[in-house]
């Protein structure tokens, strides 16, 4: 860091000279010395060839008060995504190739840092401080936020059933949000997604919104698979918090993601602290775009009391205006939609057509009207409860919706394996996975066929009574996986 004063024949902060015999490897790396000498360089002041004809690589680094290499008698050195407060041809030697950039001292200081260093893994390797950004190995502590930057692809992952994508860090978030805005949602149909941990974008509360908030992901471009999520994510139920969106734009939709169209699934996922405003809103979705018979599932969802959703047009707590063809599962809504007037403003779904094929709401919750009904189409309604009164709820007032009284007054919902009452606040979605393995928001026989599938390889979509009592349920699952391990032991 700064504190360190380098003084010698050939100064260098981290290598003063080297017979190079094999590549050289700079990545993360991080020097703010002040050094000095007849040769004198940030990371290595003299370097030559000792019969080998490799490189010295540099990445992800920065360089403060000197440039990276000052002598490299004739090796190539390559430099990328880094940066250095001296970049003039005095101060680099020959060979010098790649994507580097100069920024002044103070540039590196801050925000700034952050800004004018856009290149740098800013949510694995560096963090942002009051003065120069300092390596986050050091900071295990600071919470990660997302730098505006989207990932360039997700590493972890194939996108398949057993082998999902998997997203931890905001920037990885952000990568799908993107490629769903940018046209390519057709690129998620039938893929995997879960979560591996919370992620916050925006380091604020919904009351506490500034114009520096890093803006999601918004679109007037929703139509089909383009521009739409359709694939699965499981949240494992963790939550994503820190969404921010404004986009005064006609036809615009915000969402998590712009829109969500036929097939998909969203389950297990909380969204807390987020601020969204377009024509459009909603949590998970402004669009939900459905022409086919696969009808697409939210289960296991809540959208908490921190978060605010403002539409010029329909808001709904989870999808913002849609098709039909949906169903909600084990869904709540705590948080304060505004849409433009009563009847644009829902805590499940706002706006629904009438082109899908099947449209329910089950074991839910809102505090405001759940949904909203266009040209005839109909409902399944079951277990769906409010504190406004509508047609098919059960109408519960705001001040049994909180606290421990939440259990008794909405006796439909599950409250040993999804829902959790609380003293002070809205019921939350349990912690606990409650065997729902298809992320339909039902644990039943379905779950059994999807399990049998993971455990024993097969790809069968039934599940035989392998124990003849007459019925389809786990313990036919645990009598076949019995006589296939026996039928293991006997080879």
């Amino acid at each position: 860091d700064e504190t360190v004063s380098v003084n010698a024949g050939y100064a260098g902060s981290i290598v003063g000279a080297v017979s190079l015999n094999g590549e050289m490897k700079f990545e993360g790396c991080y020097s703010a010395a002040t050094v000095g000498g007849t040769t004198a360089a940030g990371f290595v002041a003299n370097a030559w060839n000792g019969g080998s004809n490799k490189k010295i690589a540099i990445e992800n680094s920065i360089c403060i008060n000197s440039f990276f290499i000052k002598k490299n008698g004739g090796i190539l050195t390559e430099i990328n995504n880094s940066y250095s407060t001296n970049n003039n041809e005095s101060d680099r030697p020959a060979d010098v190739g790649g994507n580097y950039g100069k920024v002044a001292a103070d540039g590196m200081k801050g925000e700034n840092a952050v800004v004018n260093m856009p290149a740098l893994q800013w949510e694995t390797t560096f963090v942002k401080t009051d003065s120069y950004p300092e390596l986050r190995i050091f900071k295990s502590n600071e919470p990660l936020y997302w730098y505006g930057n989207p990932a360039a692809k997700l590493v972890n992952g194939s996108g398949s059933r057993n082998d999902p994508y998997i997203i931890s860090t905001p920037s990885e978030l952000a990568y799908l949000a993107k490629l769903i805005v940018e046209g390519g949602g057709n690129n998620t149909v039938g893929k995997y997604y879960e979560l591996a941990n919370d992620i916050t974008i925006n380091n604020t509360t919904a009351e506490n919104w500034t114009e520096s908030a890093r803006k999601w992901y918004s679109s007037v471009k929703v139509n089909g698979n383009n521009y739409c999520f359709n694939g699965f994510l499981n949240g494992k139920g963790y939550t994503i918090s820190g969404l921010y969106s404004d986009d005064s734009t006609s036809g615009a939709y915000a969402g998590l993601f712009v829109g969500i169209s036929s097939g998909a699934t969203v389950a297990r996922l909380n969204i807390s602290n987020s601020v969204m405003s377009a024509q459009f809103v909603g949590s998970i979705a402004g669009r939900e775009f459905n022409t086919a018979d696969k009808v697409i599932k939210i289960a296991n969802v809540y959208i908490d009391d921190k978060v605010s959703l403002k539409a010029a047009g329909a808001v709904g707590g989870i999808i913002g205006r849609g098709d039909g063809g949906i169903s909600f599962i084990n869904c709540g809504f705590s948080g304060l939609a505004t849409g433009a007037g009563d009847d644009k403003t829902h805590g499940i779904a706002g706006d629904i057509w009438s082109v899908g094929t099947k449209y329910e709401i089950k074991n839910t919750f809102s505090n405001c009207k759940p949904y909203r009904l266009l040209t005839g189409l109909k409902i399944e309604l079951s277990n769906v409860y409010s504190s406004s009164a509508q047609t098919g709820v059960t109408q519960v007032t705001d001040e049994f919706f909180g606290g421990i009284d939440a259990s008794t007054k909405m006796s439909g919902l599950d409250f040993v394996n999804t829902w959790q009452a609380n003293e002070n606040g809205y019921p939350t979605l349990s912690a606990s996975h409650n065997g729902d393995v298809d992320l339909d928001g039902e644990c039943n026989a379905a779950d059994c066929v999807e399990l049998r599938k993971e455990l024993l390889g097969v790809s069968e979509a039934t599940m035989p009574d392998v124990n003849d009592d007459g019925k389809i349920d786990i313990r036919d699952l645990v009598a076949e996986k019995k006589l296939q391990i026996s039928d293991f032991q006997n080879q």
